[in-house]
């Protein structure tokens, strides 16, 4: 039987820790570590977590903030099974989540990494599938329209001891995960498995889709380019440590005004998704600012005060 490693990265998760843990520790398959890093929570997540007494869990925590970013490659060095898989701690997985995952890898010995449909839960609770219509192998390309949040992944360890952990760029911004994905499908085959396994909660208030520091408005175009430069030199701006060249490329971003307001508006559209309506609000009245003649910005208007 394999060891398998998950991954549990958690601030302030009170309202959904249990649900999040239970979900790893009744695993069909019973061979777990499951490694949890608490991100210096100032609610009861902690208080919570240390009532549990389940041999298989081991628990760590960080005395500051450090971001996600920093605590998952804490975890991911401390993990020692010979699969990985990485959960959310407002998320949680069905039961035979890892048992179906090791199927897969047991049918392919050639493959590094496995990621899922998966149902997307909104804040009262309720769950849409998100999924295609068959189950497939990526290819670099598919970077541009990965199938599957990079949380629903299975890869194995040796996967993880060539790639390491995630870019400390991405702290504080998103996406660090997606810009892994384009390091592991350059070095790895991976396959998308059509079943939705994976409960991926909507949390307007999370770092994802947070207002926070403007860079994050760029961080999916950041990604884009890199996957670019990648696909034509086999390297780019992170990797070359080029810090003018991604400065110049956000002040680019910033002076186009159109861009910008396309951007606010996206996000006012996120906020109002999550029921912030005011902040959505006022999001959406600095991409009207930006570009007063987009009509698109007007049904957005709409969408959120009404």
């Amino acid at each position: 039987m394999s060891l398998v490693s998950v991954i549990i990265a958690v601030y302030n998760c009170e309202k959904y820790i249990c649900q999040s843990l239970d979900s790893a520790l009744h695993q069909t398959h019973s061979d777990l570590e499951i490694l949890v890093g608490d991100d210096s929570s100032d609610d009861n997540t902690w208080k919570i977590l240390l009532t549990y007494k389940d041999n298989r869990i081991k628990l760590y925590r960080n005395e500051t903030n450090r971001g996600v970013v920093n605590t998952r490659n804490f975890l991911l060095d401390k993990a020692r099974g010979e699969f990985i898989i990485i959960q959310d701690g407002d998320d949680w997985s069905e039961l035979n989540r890892i048992e179906t995952l090791l199927d897969i890898f047991s049918k392919d010995k050639s493959l590094g990494a496995c990621g899922t449909a998966y149902q997307r839960v909104d804040n009262k609770g309720s769950a849409k599938v998100v999924s295609r219509p068959n189950s497939f192998y990526l290819i670099l390309d598919d970077c541009n329209d990965i199938p599957f949040v990079p949380a629903t992944l299975m890869f194995r360890y040796s996967v993880y001891a060539q790639l390491g952990g995630y870019n400390e760029y991405f702290s504080g911004l998103i996406a660090e995960d997606l810009y892994w994905v384009v390091r592991l499908l350059e070095k790895h085959k991976v396959y998308y498995l059509n079943s939705a396994l994976y409960y991926y909660r909507f949390n307007p208030s999370s770092i994802t889709n947070s207002v926070g520091r403007k860079e994050k408005l760029i961080a999916l175009d950041l990604i884009r380019e890199l996957l670019n430069q990648r696909k034509s030199s086999g390297t780019d701006w992170i990797e070359l440590n080029d810090t003018r060249a991604i400065s110049q490329f956000a002040l680019n971003k910033f002076s186009d005004a159109v861009w910008l307001s396309e951007k606010y508006r996206e996000l006012a559209a996120v906020q109002r998704d999550g029921k912030k309506r005011w902040i959505a609000l006022k999001i959406i009245l600095k991409a009207i600012m930006y570009n007063p003649l987009a009509f698109q910005n007007y049904v957005t208007l709409k969408y959120v005060l009404f």
